[in-house]
């Protein structure tokens, strides 16, 4: 919720503007980098998998070539 920066921050709109009266972007992104550091649970959920179990079918492993492969394979020419 972007009204969180302002109730946890302490800070009002006019404490984000720059002299021309536009947003300061690098005084946003640091008082938000100092609200997620006090308080990690309001960051952004990491995707929740096992790596152990794979990434989902979402790609297939490459696996070597086998005599059996090489066997059953069409006989190439050679010209």
């Amino acid at each position: 919720m972007p009204g969180d920066l302002f109730s946890l921050s302490g800070n009002e709109l006019a404490d984000y503007l720059d002299d021309d009266g536009n947003v300061d972007p690098e005084k946003v992104a640091a008082d938000v980098d100092a609200v997620l550091t006090e308080r990690p649970g309001l960051r952004k959920n990491a995707p929740a998998f096992d790596p152990s179990q794979g990434l989902g079918g979402s790609l297939q492993a490459k696996r070597e070539p086998t005599l059996a492969d090489l066997l059953s394979a069409p006989p190439q020419h050679p010209y």
